[in-house]
């Protein structure tokens, strides 16, 4: 088991509606840092593990502006505080502008259970491994309302672990992630809004993400 922090490179929320002083634009939800935990149980070269990682919504980058101006009707803003934008055309803004919301946003939850193989590089009093894992993945953030999705993860990574005493020892690992899942909010939305920005069927049917994850922790030999 282990802890440690992790944080988004890409964004998982893309292309999702957001009013600022009676603007509306389009936006893709900055994936930032959080909490990591996993339980891991390894049998030999084999891994069976379970990971969550708390990442922040703390801020978004609008890229695209519409070009209809004024305050939104309040019948447009739904209980979970996504908008409906149907109607509203767009223009790109470059550079994208990054900004942090007006309002406190519940972190996104990512939980993966993968199972892998390490590849040892060094074993020894010190062992050195590659890890590598694929499985399923889930997703929601923590907010009501908010929908769970369910998809495909895979990681890759570096581990190193050394004895301690019989028969525990202390280990360290870094891994990069990826995970797919069916798009994230309401499809119309998505498949709307990706036709505004120009991409394909493909980019509005499903959300991608790839993060990195470091973890120290302590592994017990159970024989």
């Amino acid at each position: 088991m282990s802890a440690g922090q992790a944080g988004g490179l890409t964004s998982y929320v893309q292309n999702v509606g957001y009013t600022q002083d009676d603007q509306i634009f389009l936006a893709d939800e900055v994936a930032g840092t959080g909490l990591s935990l996993n339980l891991a149980f390894i049998f030999d070269e084999l891994e069976l593990s379970v990971t969550m990682s708390f990442l922040d919504r703390s801020k978004i980058r609008l890229h695209h502006q519409a070009n209809e101006q004024g305050p939104l009707p309040d019948d447009r803003i739904r209980p979970d505080g996504t908008i409906d934008d149907a109607g509203f055309t767009y223009r790109e803004i470059s550079p994208v502008v990054a900004v942090v919301p007006d309002r406190s946003r519940g972190s996104l939850l990512v939980a993966t259970t993968t199972g892998g193989w390490r590849y040892y590089l060094l074993q020894g009093d010190v062992d050195i491994w590659v890890p590598f894992a694929a499985g399923l993945a889930t997703t929601h953030i923590l907010e009501d309302s908010r929908p769970w999705k369910f998809g495909l993860a895979g990681s890759i990574g570096l581990g190193l672990t050394f004895d301690v005493a019989k028969p525990i020892a202390i280990y360290a690992q870094t891994r990069f992630n990826a995970i797919l899942t069916p798009t994230y909010g309401p499809q119309s939305d998505s498949a709307r809004t990706s036709a505004e920005v120009g991409e394909s069927t493909w980019s509005s049917a499903v959300s991608t993400m790839l993060y990195t994850n470091f973890a120290i922790g302590i592994q017990i030999a159970i024989r």
